[in-house]
């Protein structure tokens, strides 16, 4: 058991490290290498209706945001 060496994984590339910075970076490359492209849309619309509902706050069209809910 003592002579047992850590896994020692290496220095990242600078490719590797520019592409962990970015959670959207990130999530594109699980995209493209697991070929899961129909997340692509429903996380897009996801977005676009969290906005509406962060940006509509308080604003005139907020009954019209709570009739969709």
């Amino acid at each position: 058991m003592g002579d047992e060496q850590p896994i020692d994984a290496g220095p990242k590339t600078d490719q590797e490290a520019e592409v962990s910075d970015s959670i959207f970076a990130e999530f594109f490359l699980f995209l493209k290498e697991e070929k899961k492209w129909w997340l692509a849309p429903l996380l897009l619309v996801l977005l676009l209706l969290s906005a509406v509902i962060v940006f509509a706050e308080g604003s005139a069209i907020a009954p019209f945001i709570y009739t969709i809910f």
